[in-house]
């Protein structure tokens, strides 16, 4: 894989970048909310006279805090995107590693994997790459003594045979 070519995808796995977003979503609101219920406990408090009705202290709010909140509301789908294309860098090797080890589990032959430049879980790739090494020495090694038994036993079989033989040369 390349590692200076760009995702296509922006969502990778939609689960867990779906569930982030949701709650950067969440906690912007709940940060916009808070910021606006001190407000208007300090335009209650220190600027308004005491006994002002709620519309005077809404349209008090308004005049003066419309500005930070339509800012605030333009710049959540600027901050998501951003929360979107950084979790790509962990949630695309993630993506990548689960791909590796459902082949090996399948028993395909895998290559060493590798991530893209700036993505992060880069030493995840290289211990995953020694395990597999190691795996596909083990599976190679397994293979050898298998095929070397095997010629073991052809070698005794026909030795077996030559002996039981009722035809003496």
């Amino acid at each position: 894989m390349s590692k200076s070519t760009r995702r296509k995808s922006n969502f990778v796995d939609p689960e867990t970048q779906l569930s982030l977003l949701k709650r950067i979503t969440l906690h912007w609101c709940s940060f916009i909310a808070a910021n606006s219920v001190a407000l208007v406990i300090w335009l209650m408090l220190f600027e308004q006279e005491p006994g002002a009705s709620w519309g005077e202290t809404g349209n008090l709010f308004m005049q003066r805090y419309a500005p930070f909140l339509i800012i605030s509301a333009a710049m959540l789908p600027i901050f998501l995107r951003d929360t979107m294309r950084l979790s790509n860098r962990f949630a695309g090797p993630i993506q990548r590693l689960r791909r590796a080890m459902e082949a090996v589990a399948e028993g395909s032959h895998v290559k060493p994997i590798s991530f893209r430049k700036g993505d992060f879980l880069q030493d995840l790739a290289s211990d995953f790459n020694l395990v597999l090494a190691r795996y596909q020495k083990s599976q190679s090694d397994s293979a050898t003594r298998v095929v070397k038994s095997e010629q073991n036993e052809t070698q005794v079989s026909a030795a077996e045979i030559e002996s039981e033989s009722p035809v003496s040369v």
